[in-house]
């Protein structure tokens, strides 16, 4: 039977980490903020930009101060207001975690607030990774190298044009890259399938987040959190996926 359909108690363990795993998700993918495009709802994406700004600067200017004054994150998510905030959001997980922990210590489970997390990542992984799979499919992320790349000195490039240009040259590889994030999408829009694609969006998160690291391309932290997103999808089977690839023993169905 599914871990999350059972009514077993859970180990304090690990309901301590899921109090602060729920509200490290709830602030980093940003749902309010998925509202910005309608005009109605615009206020609870304003108030999500405020709200984390707010928490930001607080953090940084009387804890660990990462830079006296913090570089917007526009176009880049790696400035020291995108470090700034990770550090803060894993900070007020911790403390909100404690304090959960205090207030709701006789709880035995959390099998449906599970569920709901779960699902809000699902979506947010499905939405992220159809998005920038399909444009890279049709070669819309890392264009062909023009004219003056060939006229560059490689000495001149930065990592991350580097890496867009020699991903750009194959269009073949751009297209399976996109290919692969799209299966992402689709698979993780089945519920029966949420392992096998967690398992897959882990093998293809990973690869975009050595990409960033390698090359210094500016998403690293994005990129981080859809990879940790993923392997947070596939946890609740850990057991199973143990038993199936490196203990070799048999493994109850789903």
């Amino acid at each position: 039977m599914n871990e999350l359909h059972s009514n077993r108690s859970w180990s304090p363990y690990r309901r301590i980490s899921f109090r602060f795993f729920f509200i490290y998700f709830f602030l980093t993918t940003t749902i309010w903020s998925w509202f910005g495009t309608f005009s109605w709802f615009s206020f609870l994406s304003d108030f999500d930009t405020s709200f984390t700004e707010a928490y930001t600067h607080f953090f940084n200017s009387y804890i660990y101060q990462v830079k006296e004054e913090l570089v917007p994150t526009r176009g880049s998510g790696d400035t020291s207001m995108g470090w700034a905030t990770l550090y803060a959001q894993f900070f007020l997980s911790a403390i909100g975690a404690a304090i959960w922990s205090a207030i709701d210590r006789k709880r035995e489970h959390y099998q449906i607030t599970s569920l709901i997390i779960r699902n809000v990542i699902r979506h947010y992984v499905i939405l992220i990774a159809c998005v920038y799979g399909i444009i890279k499919l049709f070669g819309l992320q890392m264009p062909s190298p023009s004219n003056s790349y060939y006229a560059t000195d490689l000495g001149h490039f930065s990592g991350m044009r580097f890496s867009w240009n020699f991903i750009g040259y194959s269009k073949g590889y751009e297209f399976f890259s996109g290919l692969m994030e799209v299966l992402v999408a689709v698979f993780l829009l089945y519920r029966r399938t949420i392992l096998l694609d967690s398992l897959l969006g882990i093998g293809v998160f990973a690869n975009v987040f050595l990409l960033n690291v390698s090359y210094d391309i500016p998403v690293k932290i994005f990129s981080f959190q859809l990879l940790f997103a993923c392997i947070y999808l596939s946890y609740p089977s850990l057991k199973r996926i143990l038993n199936f690839f490196v203990l070799n023993k048999p493994v109850e169905v789903d």
